[in-house]
């Protein structure tokens, strides 16, 4: 699915202005993070910086590309962002939570019905609408009875779900789905962040050379060139290696699970059956049945060791009986002569 253009939609000044004088941030607020690309010189920044918002009225963090700032006022937050801009530094930031307006679909509605009927339903139900616009199929372009809906942020805004019923149809409002893939900016080509709110210089999405997209020469026939990981292909597309590595980083670990050792059955060896031997023979010392010497070592019984045991035992039983048992047969022998009488 896709957005048509905004058939009614304020500007995000008027949004700012708008936010400040109904309903003026706190500072305990968070205010979104300033991120700063290319930057040469951090103690000049920091001076500047200083003598804008003062040493309390903000914080640095640097990671390996980027300087992140941050406020504690809005502003300062104003103050920061309008002195980059004049000193053309290359940043991206983000529209205050208080500032973005509450979205939500509206399904079931036909696409032919005015935007301005749909305004004036919700207006007279307490919304007050700040975009609207039509939804139409990814692939064939065709308008769908969908309308994504923009308001301003008020304490009955989730009271829109309750409306079942506009304009003598049955429609639904339920909140947008949310897009797996992060956003891109149709600026510079980075993800994370979006046009609106982007001061990179730009990078064309067809070769990846810093002019709008607008203004590229490119023609079809010549190969494509990323602005992200410098492969042949336009920096939107969706097999990107840049793109990978962050949905990898974003990607929820998922964790072991833990064996819990008490509950497992021990195994058991199989004992092969044993060999057929004459009854006199022994077992060879070299034979399968005697415990390696690795097995020893390792403390683990060979497989067949207890059939080696009970042979061993038997053998030596049976040197023990056999003197016993010619003993007992010629005690036997004696005692049965006949005895003759004597004259």
């Amino acid at each position: 699915m896709e957005e048509q253009d905004n058939v009614f939609v304020q500007t995000e000044s008027q949004l700012a202005s708008q936010t400040t004088k109904t309903s003026p941030e706190p500072s305990k607020k968070t205010l979104p993070n300033i991120v700063l690309t290319n930057v040469t010189d951090f103690i000049i920044l920091k001076k500047d910086l200083t003598s804008i918002v003062g040493p309390m009225g903000f914080t640095c963090k640097a990671n390996r590309s980027n300087i992140i700032i941050r406020s504690n006022t809005r502003e300062n937050w104003m103050a920061i962002k309008s002195y980059l801009i004049e000193a053309n530094y290359e940043y991206h930031s983000y529209l205050p939570r208080s500032s973005q307006p509450f979205r939500v679909v509206l399904r079931h509605l036909h696409h032919s019905t005015p935007a301005v009927d749909i305004i004036n339903y919700l207006s007279d139900h307490g919304h007050k609408v700040n975009s609207i616009s039509k939804i139409t199929h990814h692939t064939n372009k065709l308008p769908l009875p969908l309308f994504n809906i923009g308001l301003a942020r008020n304490n009955n805004n989730r009271e829109i779900f309750k409306i079942t019923k506009i304009l003598n149809t049955i429609v639904k409002f339920e909140y947008p789905k949310r897009r797996p893939d992060p956003p891109q900016c149709h600026n510079c080509q980075k993800y994370g962040h979006t046009r609106n709110y982007c001061h990179h210089y730009p990078r064309c999405v067809k070769c990846g050379s810093e002019h709008s997209t607008d203004e590229c020469t490119k023609q079809p026939e010549e190969p494509a060139k990323c602005a992200n990981c410098s492969g042949n292909h336009t920096a939107n597309y969706k097999g990107c290696q840049s793109l990978k590595k962050i949905l990898n980083r974003t990607k929820p670990k998922v964790k072991a699970k833990k064996i819990n050792k008490e509950n497992q059955p021990i195994p058991t060896l199989a004992i092969p059956p044993p060999s057929r031997r004459n009854g006199n023979e022994a077992p060879s010392p070299n034979s399968k049945g005697k415990p390696s010497y690795v097995e020893i070592a390792a403390n683990k019984p060979p497989p067949d060791q207890s059939l080696y045991i009970i042979i061993k035992f038997l053998d030596e039983l049976k040197s023990i009986l056999n003197p016993l048992l010619t003993v007992l047969t010629s005690l036997i022998n004696k005692i049965t002569l006949p005895i003759t009488p004597t004259p």
